[in-house]
């Protein structure tokens, strides 16, 4: 069994919306509990 959180289509269209309007990666993990390679996978 994996430990693999997976992240619906909608909320990482908002991640990558929230990055590419000036928030940093650094920010978005802080405040969504993500890592930021994962934000980078989005």
């Amino acid at each position: 069994m994996s430990n693999r959180r997976t992240y619906d289509v909608d909320y990482k269209k908002t991640l990558v919306s929230l990055y590419e309007n000036g928030h940093s990666v650094k920010t978005l993990s802080e405040e969504h509990g993500i890592a930021e390679q994962t934000i980078y996978r989005c």
